[in-house]
């Protein structure tokens, strides 16, 4: 840090000697007892100094990461970055800020973590001016609450633009009640400090140009184990397979298990020119697997919630109509019993299930004006 702000503040001296000898040629410039030939060369002295300090690149911060941040200061911090940065934080705050949970459920800007995924250009047009990132480099490693990690998932708008595809979830088995303090294993110093030099040295890796990105090879059988694997994720998603109704998370797999492969072949070789070796594929393809698996049962898992949340309202409904000898209610009256319920506090999510109700022929929805509709039960209703 102390090298950096050496840095900084030499930059910023030099911007400003620059910035005073434009203004004095300029000055120059504006005098009437010049020649024609001494304004010509004036002039092309100051678009001379005009794009030497563009030129000039600022020093790169070391402070790439943070813990919570909205899209805006990100990219405000990844220009000073070098376009790279890193969010970690075992709070989870920028997913919650992504989903909206600070903004009535509005998601936030998602254009720069989808794009810094693989380092596709980003550019921003505000009031201040334009910033644009050729080629924006995000990780994000974040821990969540159980709660949070559902609302995280489940986010119809964070699935649609395909961030939670972009995610590899890890859900650890419960704990609590089993852990044996005397048994706590510790991690070996030597392989702890073998691992830290390993990543450590990769993320030293200077970028190359965008225009010498090295393409990595592949060995033969490492590319037929791949393909295979490849084709084993896309026939999941066919009618009646595991992940028919996940396509957004499965559609990405096949890059998620490239770049995982990818990973690993530099750690191990740190030598691009190398191909990737069938045992490369092969563990990649079994690290990918366990995400793969984690999501399964994820989805497994939501089925059975979704199951107890429709319960749930049915008898809410109950309670509001058939408790009371009525026909109907209203949709806002059932969203007040419901809104305290995790997964229905919001209209917005109580919406599929009344949808799916009457698809059920559970009950009749009537939109009686703009602001007010009446759920009718229907002689088929069941709580």
């Amino acid at each position: 840090r102390e090298v950096y702000k050496q840095e900084l503040a030499a930059y910023e001296t030099a911007c400003k000697i620059k910035e005073k000898e434009s203004e004095a040629l300029e000055r120059q410039l504006g005098e009437k007892k010049i020649t024609q030939e001494k304004r010509q060369q004036l002039g092309e002295d100051l678009t001379a100094l005009k794009l030497e300090q563009e030129e000039k690149q600022p020093p790169i911060s070391p402070e790439i990461l943070a813990t919570d941040t909205t899209a805006e200061a990100l990219s405000n911090l990844m220009e000073r970055t070098g376009e790279t940065a890193g969010i970690f934080s075992d709070e989870a705050d920028f997913l919650k800020i992504l989903a909206g949970l600070y903004n009535r459920g509005n998601a936030g800007n998602l254009q720069l973590p989808l794009t810094a995924y693989d380092g596709a250009p980003f550019s921003r047009l505000r009031g201040k001016g334009t910033m644009f990132l050729s080629r924006p480099l995000l990780s994000i490693c974040l821990y969540a609450q159980p709660t949070l990690y559902e609302e995280i998932r489940s986010n119809s708008e964070l699935q649609g633009r395909g961030l939670v595809g972009r995610l590899l979830f890890c859900v650890p088995r419960q704990m609590a009640g089993k852990r044996n303090g005397r048994k706590c294993v510790r991690i070996d110093k030597a392989a702890e400090t073998a691992y830290c030099d390993l990543l450590g040295g990769f993320l030293d890796t200077p970028q190359q140009p965008e225009s010498t990105i090295p393409v990595i090879l592949w060995e033969h059988d490492a590319a037929e184990e791949m393909l295979d694997y490849l084709q084993a994720v896309e026939d999941s998603m066919d009618d009646g397979n595991p992940m028919e109704q996940a396509k957004d998370y499965a559609s990405k797999a096949g890059g998620v298990v490239l770049r995982i492969a990818g990973v690993l072949h530099m750690l191990w070789t740190q030598d691009a020119t190398k191909p990737v070796s069938v045992e490369t594929a092969r563990r990649a393809k079994e690290l990918h697997m366990y995400f793969f698996s984690e999501k399964m049962e994820a989805m497994e898992q939501e089925e059975t919630r979704e199951e107890r949340l429709e319960s749930t309202i049915l008898k809410k409904l109950a309670d509001l109509t058939l408790a009371q000898g009525k026909a109907y209610t209203t949709v806002s009256s059932l969203q007040r019993k419901v809104k305290n319920i995790h997964g229905l506090r919001t209209a917005k999510e109580l919406e599929p299930f009344l949808e799916a109700m009457q698809s059920g022929n559970q009950i009749e929805i009537d939109q009686q004006s703009k602001n007010k509709r009446l759920l009718y039960i229907s002689p088929y209703f069941q709580k």
